[in-house]
């Protein structure tokens, strides 16, 4: 059960990775956002986008020990 819950978890943070990925491509994409220009929201997409591929890979790791 306990790994159950660890997978669920772990998917709710995937999909705010996701989320948060998506919001700062969008500024990037926009020419900025708010008081950040282009550069700064590309770096954040980065940013997010690198740990939405860590949670993938600890989500994969989870199933495959379930």
């Amino acid at each position: 059960m306990q790994q159950i819950a660890t997978i669920t978890h772990l998917k709710g943070l995937a999909e705010h990775a996701r989320m948060s990925h998506a919001h700062w491509l969008r500024g990037a994409r926009q020419g900025g956002s708010g008081n950040y220009g282009p550069a700064y929201c590309i770096e954040g997409a980065g940013t997010w986008r690198r740990r939405l591929g860590e949670l993938l890979a600890q989500i994969r790791d989870a199933e495959r020990t379930r």
